[in-house]
Protein backbone atom coordinates (compact mmCIF):
# COMPACT_ATOMS: atom_id res chain seq x y z
CA UNK A 1 0.00 0.00 0.00
CA UNK A 2 1.44 3.35 -0.69
CA UNK A 3 2.53 5.47 2.04
CA UNK A 4 0.55 9.02 2.21
CA UNK A 5 2.73 12.14 2.79
CA UNK A 6 1.33 14.66 5.35
CA UNK A 7 0.01 17.79 4.58
CA UNK A 8 2.73 20.66 4.69
CA UNK A 9 0.37 22.23 7.57
CA UNK A 10 1.07 18.86 9.68
CA UNK A 11 4.75 19.12 9.28
CA UNK A 12 4.97 22.51 10.35
CA UNK A 13 2.65 21.87 13.08
CA UNK A 14 5.18 19.08 14.50
CA UNK A 15 8.13 21.07 13.41
CA UNK A 16 7.19 24.46 15.81
CA UNK A 17 6.13 21.48 18.25
CA UNK A 18 9.45 19.76 18.61
CA UNK A 19 11.62 22.95 18.16
CA UNK A 20 9.45 23.98 21.29
CA UNK A 21 10.41 21.72 23.26
CA UNK A 22 14.15 21.28 21.95
CA UNK A 23 14.70 25.02 23.14
CA UNK A 24 13.36 24.28 26.59
CA UNK A 25 15.34 21.33 27.56
CA UNK A 26 18.73 23.21 25.77
CA UNK A 27 18.03 25.96 27.64
CA UNK A 28 16.26 25.17 31.01
CA UNK A 29 20.01 24.08 31.65
CA UNK A 30 21.89 27.11 31.11
CA UNK A 31 18.73 29.67 32.65
CA UNK A 32 17.12 30.49 35.92
CA UNK A 33 13.61 29.78 36.75
CA UNK A 34 12.38 33.07 35.48
CA UNK A 35 13.89 32.28 31.63
CA UNK A 36 12.66 28.48 32.44
CA UNK A 37 8.76 29.95 33.06
CA UNK A 38 9.46 32.34 29.94
CA UNK A 39 9.99 29.49 27.56
CA UNK A 40 7.02 27.81 28.68
CA UNK A 41 5.22 30.57 28.29
CA UNK A 42 6.71 30.75 24.18
CA UNK A 43 6.25 26.76 24.04
CA UNK A 44 2.66 27.03 24.60
CA UNK A 45 2.23 29.60 22.12
CA UNK A 46 3.66 27.63 20.04
CA UNK A 47 1.56 25.08 20.36
CA UNK A 48 -1.20 27.80 19.48
CA UNK A 49 0.06 28.93 16.53
CA UNK A 50 0.35 24.93 15.35
CA UNK A 51 -3.14 24.62 16.53
CA UNK A 52 -4.64 27.22 14.55
CA UNK A 53 -2.03 26.25 11.03
CA UNK A 54 -4.06 22.87 11.23
CA UNK A 55 -7.69 24.50 12.00
CA UNK A 56 -7.34 26.59 8.99
CA UNK A 57 -5.87 23.57 6.78
CA UNK A 58 -8.88 21.17 8.08
CA UNK A 59 -11.69 23.54 8.67
CA UNK A 60 -13.57 22.88 5.30
CA UNK A 61 -12.60 19.20 4.21
CA UNK A 62 -12.18 16.13 6.21
CA UNK A 63 -8.49 15.42 7.55
CA UNK A 64 -5.49 12.75 6.10
CA UNK A 65 -4.86 9.84 8.17
CA UNK A 66 -2.39 11.05 10.41
CA UNK A 67 -0.91 7.61 11.19
CA UNK A 68 -1.33 4.37 9.86
CA UNK A 69 -0.86 2.43 13.27
CA UNK A 70 -3.70 4.27 15.10
CA UNK A 71 -6.28 4.80 11.64
CA UNK A 72 -6.65 7.83 13.09
CA UNK A 73 -9.68 9.69 11.11
CA UNK A 74 -11.09 12.92 11.43
CA UNK A 75 -14.22 14.85 10.33
CA UNK A 76 -15.27 18.61 10.77
CA UNK A 77 -18.22 19.20 13.13
CA UNK A 78 -21.12 20.56 11.06
CA UNK A 79 -23.14 23.26 12.24
CA UNK A 80 -26.91 23.14 11.32
CA UNK A 81 -28.49 26.60 12.62
CA UNK A 82 -32.14 26.21 10.65
CA UNK A 83 -32.02 22.26 12.24
CA UNK A 84 -31.12 22.20 15.48
CA UNK A 85 -32.11 18.54 15.72
CA UNK A 86 -30.56 17.51 13.07
CA UNK A 87 -27.01 19.06 14.45
CA UNK A 88 -27.74 17.36 17.96
CA UNK A 89 -28.18 13.82 15.95
CA UNK A 90 -24.38 14.50 14.47
CA UNK A 91 -23.06 15.91 17.67
CA UNK A 92 -24.29 12.84 19.78
CA UNK A 93 -22.63 10.71 16.95
CA UNK A 94 -19.62 11.91 17.52
CA UNK A 95 -19.53 12.25 21.06
CA UNK A 96 -17.51 9.64 22.03
CA UNK A 97 -14.31 11.56 20.18
CA UNK A 98 -12.61 14.45 21.33
CA UNK A 99 -14.87 17.11 19.92
CA UNK A 100 -16.20 18.25 23.88
CA UNK A 101 -12.48 19.31 24.55
CA UNK A 102 -11.45 21.05 21.16
CA UNK A 103 -11.74 22.46 17.81
CA UNK A 104 -14.21 22.60 15.16
CA UNK A 105 -13.08 19.42 14.32
CA UNK A 106 -12.73 16.49 16.11
CA UNK A 107 -10.19 13.86 16.25
CA UNK A 108 -10.23 10.27 17.09
CA UNK A 109 -6.67 10.18 18.31
CA UNK A 110 -6.29 8.05 21.08
CA UNK A 111 -2.91 8.97 22.62
CA UNK A 112 -1.90 10.54 19.62
CA UNK A 113 0.47 14.02 20.09
CA UNK A 114 -1.66 15.55 17.32
CA UNK A 115 -4.54 15.87 20.25
CA UNK A 116 -2.20 18.75 21.93
CA UNK A 117 -2.05 20.78 19.10
CA UNK A 118 -6.17 21.53 18.36
CA UNK A 119 -6.54 25.11 19.62
CA UNK A 120 -9.83 24.97 22.51
CA UNK A 121 -12.84 26.31 20.78
CA UNK A 122 -14.79 29.43 21.56
CA UNK A 123 -16.32 27.77 24.41
CA UNK A 124 -20.00 26.54 24.59
CA UNK A 125 -21.62 25.84 28.11
CA UNK A 126 -20.84 22.17 28.33
CA UNK A 127 -24.08 22.00 30.20
CA UNK A 128 -27.80 23.42 29.34
CA UNK A 129 -29.72 24.74 32.21
CA UNK A 130 -31.98 22.02 32.25
CA UNK A 131 -30.03 19.19 31.91
CA UNK A 132 -29.02 19.70 36.08
CA UNK A 133 -31.41 18.15 38.46
CA UNK A 134 -33.27 20.89 40.65
CA UNK A 135 -32.46 20.59 44.45
CA UNK A 136 -35.70 19.48 46.34
CA UNK A 137 -36.86 20.98 49.64
CA UNK A 138 -36.83 18.22 51.84
CA UNK A 139 -39.18 20.31 54.41
CA UNK A 140 -41.53 20.88 51.25
CA UNK A 141 -45.26 20.61 52.77
CA UNK A 142 -47.62 20.02 49.96
CA UNK A 143 -51.10 21.99 49.83
CA UNK A 144 -54.41 20.33 50.58
CA UNK A 145 -56.46 23.03 49.14
CA UNK A 146 -59.05 21.71 46.77
CA UNK A 147 -58.79 24.46 43.75
CA UNK A 148 -55.22 25.16 44.48
CA UNK A 149 -53.66 25.52 40.88
CA UNK A 150 -51.28 22.56 41.88
CA UNK A 151 -54.29 20.26 40.56
CA UNK A 152 -54.21 21.86 37.19
CA UNK A 153 -51.05 19.40 36.27
CA UNK A 154 -53.85 17.11 36.33
CA UNK A 155 -55.93 19.38 33.54
CA UNK A 156 -52.79 20.80 31.73
CA UNK A 157 -49.94 18.58 30.06
CA UNK A 158 -48.33 22.08 29.52
CA UNK A 159 -48.13 22.72 33.28
CA UNK A 160 -47.39 19.31 34.10
CA UNK A 161 -44.26 19.18 32.12
CA UNK A 162 -43.01 22.24 33.86
CA UNK A 163 -44.07 22.30 37.34
CA UNK A 164 -42.05 20.99 40.12
CA UNK A 165 -43.53 21.09 43.42
CA UNK A 166 -41.19 20.66 45.68
CA UNK A 167 -37.68 22.77 43.76
CA UNK A 168 -36.13 24.31 46.68
CA UNK A 169 -36.85 28.39 46.59
CA UNK A 170 -34.78 29.68 49.50
CA UNK A 171 -31.17 29.20 50.64
CA UNK A 172 -30.20 27.98 54.13
CA UNK A 173 -26.92 26.69 56.23
CA UNK A 174 -27.75 23.37 54.61
CA UNK A 175 -27.12 24.56 51.29
CA UNK A 176 -23.02 25.05 52.82
CA UNK A 177 -22.94 21.65 53.45
CA UNK A 178 -19.01 20.67 52.02
CA UNK A 179 -20.08 17.65 49.73
CA UNK A 180 -23.58 19.44 48.25
CA UNK A 181 -21.88 22.87 47.58
CA UNK A 182 -18.53 21.32 45.52
CA UNK A 183 -20.78 18.87 43.54
CA UNK A 184 -23.96 20.81 43.15
CA UNK A 185 -23.90 24.61 43.47
CA UNK A 186 -20.13 25.37 43.04
CA UNK A 187 -20.00 23.08 39.94
CA UNK A 188 -21.85 24.03 37.24
CA UNK A 189 -23.36 27.24 36.93
CA UNK A 190 -22.46 31.21 37.67
CA UNK A 191 -24.77 33.39 39.64
CA UNK A 192 -28.00 33.94 38.69
CA UNK A 193 -28.66 30.19 38.36
CA UNK A 194 -25.42 28.71 40.53
CA UNK A 195 -22.24 30.14 42.44
CA UNK A 196 -19.48 28.11 40.37
CA UNK A 197 -16.51 30.87 40.53
CA UNK A 198 -12.95 31.03 39.30
CA UNK A 199 -11.84 31.65 42.93
CA UNK A 200 -13.65 30.40 46.09
CA UNK A 201 -14.62 33.98 46.75
CA UNK A 202 -18.08 33.17 46.32
CA UNK A 203 -18.12 30.08 48.62
CA UNK A 204 -16.81 32.99 51.19
CA UNK A 205 -19.10 35.53 50.56
CA UNK A 206 -21.67 33.16 50.92
CA UNK A 207 -21.19 31.95 54.13
CA UNK A 208 -21.13 35.45 55.69
CA UNK A 209 -24.47 36.20 54.10
CA UNK A 210 -26.36 32.84 54.68
CA UNK A 211 -24.40 32.43 58.13
CA UNK A 212 -25.77 35.72 59.55
CA UNK A 213 -29.98 35.14 58.58
CA UNK A 214 -32.45 34.18 61.06
CA UNK A 215 -34.06 32.56 57.74
CA UNK A 216 -37.48 33.43 58.98
CA UNK A 217 -40.60 30.91 57.66
CA UNK A 218 -42.13 32.13 55.35
CA UNK A 219 -45.81 32.18 56.20
CA UNK A 220 -45.06 31.89 59.67
CA UNK A 221 -43.45 35.46 59.42
CA UNK A 222 -46.64 36.87 59.10
CA UNK A 223 -48.26 36.03 62.68
CA UNK A 224 -50.05 32.98 61.12
CA UNK A 225 -49.43 29.65 63.05
CA UNK A 226 -49.18 27.70 59.88
CA UNK A 227 -49.55 27.87 56.43
CA UNK A 228 -53.70 28.45 55.77
CA UNK A 229 -55.58 25.83 53.82
CA UNK A 230 -55.74 27.52 50.62
CA UNK A 231 -53.51 30.66 49.93
CA UNK A 232 -54.98 33.87 48.17
CA UNK A 233 -52.00 36.13 46.34
CA UNK A 234 -51.51 38.80 44.41
CA UNK A 235 -48.79 39.75 42.39
CA UNK A 236 -48.57 43.59 41.91
CA UNK A 237 -46.14 44.69 38.96
CA UNK A 238 -45.33 48.27 38.52
CA UNK A 239 -46.86 48.20 34.87
CA UNK A 240 -49.48 51.20 33.07
CA UNK A 241 -52.18 48.66 33.15
CA UNK A 242 -52.64 49.70 36.51
CA UNK A 243 -52.96 53.66 35.97
CA UNK A 244 -56.86 54.45 36.57
CA UNK A 245 -57.65 50.81 36.80
CA UNK A 246 -59.05 51.16 40.93
CA UNK A 247 -57.39 47.61 41.37
CA UNK A 248 -56.37 48.94 45.01
CA UNK A 249 -58.91 47.20 47.29
CA UNK A 250 -59.37 44.29 45.23
CA UNK A 251 -55.60 43.36 45.47
CA UNK A 252 -55.40 44.30 49.65
CA UNK A 253 -58.21 41.75 50.17
CA UNK A 254 -55.50 39.23 49.17
CA UNK A 255 -53.93 36.90 52.24
CA UNK A 256 -50.43 37.61 50.53
CA UNK A 257 -49.50 40.68 48.50
CA UNK A 258 -46.15 40.45 46.38
CA UNK A 259 -44.37 43.40 45.30
CA UNK A 260 -40.68 44.52 43.63
CA UNK A 261 -39.15 47.63 42.63
CA UNK A 262 -40.43 50.58 43.28
CA UNK A 263 -43.75 49.39 44.22
CA UNK A 264 -45.12 52.94 45.05
CA UNK A 265 -48.39 52.72 47.32
CA UNK A 266 -48.95 56.31 48.71
CA UNK A 267 -50.91 58.08 47.09
CA UNK A 268 -51.98 59.03 44.57
CA UNK A 269 -51.59 55.17 43.58
CA UNK A 270 -53.35 53.69 46.50
CA UNK A 271 -56.86 53.38 44.48
CA UNK A 272 -54.77 51.51 41.93
CA UNK A 273 -52.33 49.10 43.47
CA UNK A 274 -52.94 49.35 47.26
CA UNK A 275 -50.83 49.25 49.78
CA UNK A 276 -50.71 46.08 51.42
CA UNK A 277 -47.66 44.00 51.56
CA UNK A 278 -46.55 40.96 52.46
CA UNK A 279 -43.35 40.15 50.43
CA UNK A 280 -40.86 42.33 48.70
CA UNK A 281 -38.68 41.24 46.25
CA UNK A 282 -35.34 42.76 44.96
CA UNK A 283 -32.01 43.05 43.60
CA UNK A 284 -29.33 45.91 44.37
CA UNK A 285 -29.83 47.99 41.65
CA UNK A 286 -33.80 47.36 41.53
CA UNK A 287 -34.15 48.39 45.36
CA UNK A 288 -36.10 51.66 45.72
CA UNK A 289 -36.11 53.29 49.59
CA UNK A 290 -39.79 53.92 50.65
CA UNK A 291 -41.24 55.21 53.37
CA UNK A 292 -44.21 52.92 53.04
CA UNK A 293 -42.32 49.54 52.40
CA UNK A 294 -40.01 50.41 55.39
CA UNK A 295 -43.07 50.94 57.37
CA UNK A 296 -44.78 47.28 56.09
CA UNK A 297 -44.17 44.06 57.60
CA UNK A 298 -43.03 42.51 54.94
CA UNK A 299 -40.71 39.68 54.70
CA UNK A 300 -37.47 41.05 52.07
CA UNK A 301 -36.76 38.22 49.07
CA UNK A 302 -33.18 39.36 47.61
CA UNK A 303 -32.17 37.84 44.45
CA UNK A 304 -28.41 37.58 43.70
CA UNK A 305 -27.62 37.62 40.04
CA UNK A 306 -24.41 38.65 40.28
CA UNK A 307 -21.26 38.03 42.78
CA UNK A 308 -20.66 41.87 43.88
CA UNK A 309 -24.49 41.56 45.08
CA UNK A 310 -23.21 38.83 47.85
CA UNK A 311 -20.96 41.39 49.29
CA UNK A 312 -23.58 44.03 48.53
CA UNK A 313 -26.49 43.19 51.07
CA UNK A 314 -24.16 41.27 53.08
CA UNK A 315 -22.39 44.77 54.11
CA UNK A 316 -25.45 46.59 54.50
CA UNK A 317 -26.66 43.41 56.78
CA UNK A 318 -23.69 43.63 59.13
CA UNK A 319 -23.03 47.69 59.82
CA UNK A 320 -25.98 49.50 57.11
CA UNK A 321 -22.84 50.87 54.80
CA UNK A 322 -23.05 49.13 50.88
CA UNK A 323 -20.17 48.71 48.81
CA UNK A 324 -18.87 50.98 45.95
CA UNK A 325 -21.09 49.32 43.51
CA UNK A 326 -22.45 52.22 40.72
CA UNK A 327 -25.16 54.96 40.76
CA UNK A 328 -27.68 52.81 40.57
CA UNK A 329 -27.01 50.97 44.09
CA UNK A 330 -25.09 53.66 45.71
CA UNK A 331 -28.16 54.60 48.05
CA UNK A 332 -29.45 53.61 51.90
CA UNK A 333 -32.00 51.05 52.17
CA UNK A 334 -35.03 50.24 53.49
CA UNK A 335 -35.06 50.68 57.28
CA UNK A 336 -36.69 47.27 57.86
CA UNK A 337 -34.44 45.11 56.11
CA UNK A 338 -32.30 43.40 58.43
CA UNK A 339 -31.22 40.01 60.01
CA UNK A 340 -34.66 38.77 60.74
CA UNK A 341 -36.49 40.24 57.83
CA UNK A 342 -34.55 38.78 54.79
CA UNK A 343 -34.21 35.36 52.70
CA UNK A 344 -32.31 34.91 49.57
CA UNK A 345 -33.24 32.87 46.90
CA UNK A 346 -32.02 29.98 45.60
CA UNK A 347 -30.20 29.57 42.03
CA UNK A 348 -32.08 26.39 41.63
CA UNK A 349 -34.97 28.08 41.64
CA UNK A 350 -34.25 30.91 39.36
CA UNK A 351 -32.82 28.23 37.12
CA UNK A 352 -36.14 26.26 37.10
CA UNK A 353 -38.02 29.05 36.11
CA UNK A 354 -35.90 30.07 33.47
CA UNK A 355 -35.18 27.02 31.97
CA UNK A 356 -39.00 25.32 32.23
CA UNK A 357 -41.11 28.37 31.61
CA UNK A 358 -38.55 31.42 29.47
CA UNK A 359 -35.52 30.23 28.06
CA UNK A 360 -35.44 32.41 25.11
CA UNK A 361 -32.71 33.76 22.51
CA UNK A 362 -33.84 37.20 23.52
CA UNK A 363 -33.58 36.92 27.40
CA UNK A 364 -30.07 36.45 29.47
CA UNK A 365 -32.52 36.02 32.81
CA UNK A 366 -35.54 36.22 33.93
CA UNK A 367 -36.70 39.55 35.00
CA UNK A 368 -37.51 40.48 38.77
CA UNK A 369 -41.46 40.62 38.10
CA UNK A 370 -41.56 37.34 36.64
CA UNK A 371 -38.83 35.66 39.20
CA UNK A 372 -41.86 37.05 41.51
CA UNK A 373 -44.44 35.16 40.27
CA UNK A 374 -43.49 32.34 39.69
CA UNK A 375 -42.27 32.65 43.59
CA UNK A 376 -46.43 33.18 44.35
CA UNK A 377 -47.03 29.96 42.38
CA UNK A 378 -45.04 27.88 44.07
CA UNK A 379 -45.71 29.50 47.31
CA UNK A 380 -49.70 29.80 47.01
CA UNK A 381 -52.98 28.48 45.74
CA UNK A 382 -54.64 30.90 43.65
CA UNK A 383 -52.53 33.62 41.84
CA UNK A 384 -53.79 36.89 40.60
CA UNK A 385 -51.21 38.91 38.92
CA UNK A 386 -51.64 42.93 38.18
CA UNK A 387 -49.32 45.36 36.16
CA UNK A 388 -47.57 42.79 34.24
CA UNK A 389 -47.21 42.70 30.19
CA UNK A 390 -46.20 45.97 28.90
CA UNK A 391 -49.14 46.94 26.49
CA UNK A 392 -48.60 49.75 23.83
CA UNK A 393 -52.11 51.12 24.98
CA UNK A 394 -49.99 52.45 28.51
CA UNK A 395 -47.69 53.70 30.24
CA UNK A 396 -44.76 51.73 30.87
CA UNK A 397 -45.77 52.16 34.61
CA UNK A 398 -48.32 53.25 36.61
CA UNK A 399 -46.33 56.39 38.57
CA UNK A 400 -44.95 58.03 35.05
CA UNK A 401 -45.56 58.72 31.32
CA UNK A 402 -42.83 56.78 30.00
CA UNK A 403 -43.70 55.25 26.59
CA UNK A 404 -42.81 51.39 26.43
CA UNK A 405 -39.75 49.37 24.65
CA UNK A 406 -40.37 50.24 20.82
CA UNK A 407 -40.30 46.65 18.70
CA UNK A 408 -38.13 45.29 17.10
CA UNK A 409 -37.68 44.57 13.47
CA UNK A 410 -39.40 41.22 13.99
CA UNK A 411 -42.05 42.75 16.08
CA UNK A 412 -40.26 41.57 19.39
CA UNK A 413 -40.01 44.38 22.34
CA UNK A 414 -36.42 43.42 24.39
CA UNK A 415 -35.16 45.71 26.63
CA UNK A 416 -31.47 45.14 28.20
CA UNK A 417 -31.70 41.71 29.41
CA UNK A 418 -35.19 40.93 29.13
CA UNK A 419 -37.63 39.17 26.11
CA UNK A 420 -40.89 40.90 27.40
CA UNK A 421 -42.85 39.88 24.76
CA UNK A 422 -41.71 36.38 25.63
CA UNK A 423 -43.27 37.36 29.23
CA UNK A 424 -46.42 38.83 27.66
CA UNK A 425 -47.39 35.35 26.05
CA UNK A 426 -46.17 32.95 29.25
CA UNK A 427 -48.50 35.19 31.18
CA UNK A 428 -51.15 34.38 28.08
CA UNK A 429 -50.33 30.97 28.35
CA UNK A 430 -50.89 30.68 32.17
CA UNK A 431 -53.97 32.51 32.03
CA UNK A 432 -55.33 30.22 29.44
CA UNK A 433 -54.59 27.08 31.11
CA UNK A 434 -56.01 28.79 34.48
CA UNK A 435 -52.77 28.80 36.54
CA UNK A 436 -53.34 32.47 37.33
CA UNK A 437 -55.60 35.31 36.40
CA UNK A 438 -53.55 38.03 34.85
CA UNK A 439 -55.55 41.80 34.77
CA UNK A 440 -55.02 42.88 31.42
CA UNK A 441 -57.89 45.91 31.40
CA UNK A 442 -60.35 44.05 29.45
CA UNK A 443 -60.65 40.86 31.83
CA UNK A 444 -62.44 42.73 35.03
CA UNK A 445 -62.50 39.44 37.33
CA UNK A 446 -60.12 37.91 39.48
CA UNK A 447 -60.56 34.81 41.12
Amino acid sequence: MSRKKLPCCTLQALFLQILGLACFMFFSQLSGDWFRAALIKATDLGRETSGLLLYARHRSKKLADFSTNHNATAEPVLNYPDNPSREKQFLDRISETEEDRYGNISLKLPGNILTNLIPPRLERPRFQLEDIPYTRDQHHLKSVCPGSLRGKVQSSVWFKNRFVEDVKLFMDREDLEDTYWETHLSAYFALPFGYKAREHSNRKATERLIGMLDNPDVFGFHGDQQRKPCVRCAVVGTGGVLKGSGKGQEIDGHDYVFRLNHALMQEPYTIDVGKKLSFYIFFPESHRTNQMISSAHALQIYIPFKTSDLDFITRWLHNRTLPNCGPLCRRSLNSNLNRTTMKVIHPDFIRYVFANYMNTSLSWRPTTGAMTAFLAIQLCDVVNIYGFGYDPRFPMHYYDNRAIPKQRADGEVKEGAHDYSEERRLWERLHEEKIIYWYTRQNQTST
